[in-house]
This record gives structure tokens, sequence and C-alpha cells, in this order.
């Protein structure tokens, strides 16, 4: 219909403002560091996300029952993955949002998870996490829900898993774990659970495109730290809820980390995130009981829509008053990880 492809033009038109303020980021970002040809997870800026991240996961997954391992591929790279728990339990796999990395997890989901579910944080590809891709290029990451299945596959292979892989997915993460699920390779997973998803099941907002532009550019041309950390203030602050939750309050080590992380890289995406078709999200739900949660306040997608859309297609849904996009910090953060569990054990 003449709305339906509106709707999805306004969508296009979005993505490609965002990817062009990305490549502005790029050059901008390229001119200051003095035409520095480093590839990816090369120079001081990962050094030092690196050795912030290093110290996090020994922290987060250093337990007797946590493992982390580095999953080979010959068409993907390097997958870093932290897997705790029992391996005959069944399994979760953790996929974080966009500039982000599997260090969401440590101290928030995996700690009640991994007492009932064999959970595997992962590290997206082309994002600011351990995950190497082949030949140091994020163009090799995953570029079609088929890869993005085969890539998850292959680390189930690895850690020798036999049981259907759910899905957990936070923002982008959640657009991950769709994809998966509407491949051709769709009976190797089971549940999903997408938490804040950036589309999947409505369209992601232009003021939240705007702001992202805004600061992909600031944190290219402002000249000092001080100056970024303000505008990092400001746009994470737009994307929470809770009133008693600010970005300047998050915990010094996670602060350090979501700086490292801005200044190591911008994050590569191969696959760009999109709102589906209503047959299609009913296709999912029908062969994947699937979870939306969400908050109120989110604004990277309208919340009142994407739980309309949800619930027509069969989803359940969790709905959270004063709460935006930053589950992990906002006050649903400790219910929402009983919420997830219980959803994953039913039936």
């Amino acid at each position: 219909s003449f709305l339906f492809s509106l709707k999805e033009m306004k969508i296009g038109v979005a993505l490609s403002v965002l990817l062009i303020a990305v490549i502005i980021g790029y050059v901008l970002k390229g001119q200051r560091q003095a035409g520095s040809k480093a590839k990816w997870h090369e120079g001081p800026g990962w050094n030092r996300l690196f050795a912030i991240y290093d110290k996090l996961a020994k922290e987060q997954f250093g337990s007797t029952d946590c493992r982390s391992k580095i999953v080979p591929s010959d068409k993907f790279g390097s997958t870093q993955i932290h897997a705790c728990g029992n391996s005959s339990d069944a399994p979760v796999v953790l996929l974080h949002g966009m500039a982000s990395s599997s260090l969401i997890w440590g101290d928030w989901v995996v700690p009640t998870l991994s007492k009932h579910f064999y959970t595997i944080a992962v590290d997206s590809c082309g994002d600011t996490g351990r995950t190497y891709p082949l030949g140091g290029d994020p163009s090799n990451c995953p570029k079609t829900r088929e890869e993005v299945a085969e890539w998850l596959l292959e680390i189930g292979a690895h850690l020798s898993i036999s049981k259907p892989i759910s899905l957990v997915g936070y923002s982008y993460g959640s657009f991950l774990a769709s994809e998966a699920a509407l491949s051709s390779q769709s009976k190797y997973f089971g549940k999903l659970v997408l938490m804040a998803p950036a589309a999947v099941v409505a369209p992601i907002e232009s003021a939240w495109v705007l702001r992202i532009i805004a600061l992909s550019l600031a944190q290219a041309i402002l000249p000092t730290k001080g100056m970024i950390q303000k505008v990092r203030t400001w746009f994470f602050d737009y994307m929470t809820a809770d009133p008693n939750v600010s970005f300047k309050d998050m915990k010094p080590e996670y602060m350090e980390l979501r700086q490292a992380s801005d200044e190591a890289a911008v994050p590569h995406i191969e696959l760009e995130p999109t709102c589906l078709d209503d047959d299609v999200l009913e296709e999912m739900a029908r062969n994947h009981p699937t979870l939306l949660v969400i908050g109120e306040g989110e604004t990277v997608t309208n919340a009142t829509l994407a739980a309309e859309n949800a619930k027509k297609a069969g989803i359940q849904v969790q709905l959270y008053e004063n709460s935006g996009h930053l589950l992990l910090m906002e006050h649903p953060r400790e219910h929402v990880v009983g919420v997830i569990a219980e959803f994953l054990s039913e039936g």
C-alpha cells in the first residue's frame, strides 16, 4: 500500500542519513588521527579498550563455571564468547546492542540465567569487543540473515551444542536474533527475547536518528574529552526515562569502558536493522515463542506501536513504566532478569 511504502521510504531515508553521518565521522576521525592506517583491533585506542575489557571480563566471567573462548571461523573471523553454566542445560545465546560488547551481560543477566541455562555471551562481529573479523576487515562480518544464523551455529558447533539455541537480544542484538530465527536454519533456534529492539517490531524513530548523528559528529570533531562527554550525557540521558537514572552516574569502570569503546572505533554494521512485516512477525512468533521487553519511554522506536504490533503477531509483551532504552541501567534492571528466566523456562 501507499502508506506502507511511505513508511519504508522514511526508514530508508533515516538509515541513509545515519550512514552518511557515520562516514563523515570516519573521515573526520581519520583526519584527527593524522592519517593512521591501523587495522581493526590495532592502535592505542584499541589497546586502551582491551585493557579495560580484559579487567572487567575477568571480574564478570572469571568464576569456575564460566569459560572464555575464541571460536574460529574461516568465513567470519574469530568470535569471543563467554560461556557460563552447565553445558548439558538448554543453551541461551546473549546478543548485545551496537557500540558495546558481551560485558553488558556479565553482572546483569548471566548470574541468574547460568543457574538454569548454558548461557553464552557473545561479542558481535564488527563491534567494540574482542571478536576479530576475518583479515581485520569488518566487511567480512555476516551480511545476511542466513550468514547470521551460520555464524551463531558455528558457535554452537564449537561448543558441541545439539539442542535448539534460544536467543536473547538487546537493541541491535534483538534484530540479529530475529534474523537468525527467520533464516532457513530456523529449526536450530528456540525461544526469542527481544529487549528494547532496534526496529523488528516498529520503525526506528527519526528523532533518535538525528541525535545519533549529532553524537557521531560531536565525537569526531569536538576538541576536548570534556566536551565530548557532555554530548554523550545529553544523548544517553535522552535514552532513559527513569527519573532516578542519569548517564553521568554510571559506575566509573563502565564509564571508562564506554569512553574507550567510542574512541577505539565506529561500529561497523553489515546488516541494517529493519521493521518486519506483520505476516513475517506472525511467522516468527509461531515458530519461536517470543517475548518483547520494552520501556514505555523507549526512544529508538515507538513503544506503543511496538507493543501493538507484537501483540497482533502473538508475541508476549512486558512493558515497563518510567523506563526507556537503557534497561540495563533503569529500574527494570533486576526485575527483567526474572521475567526472562521464567519465560525461557516455560513449557
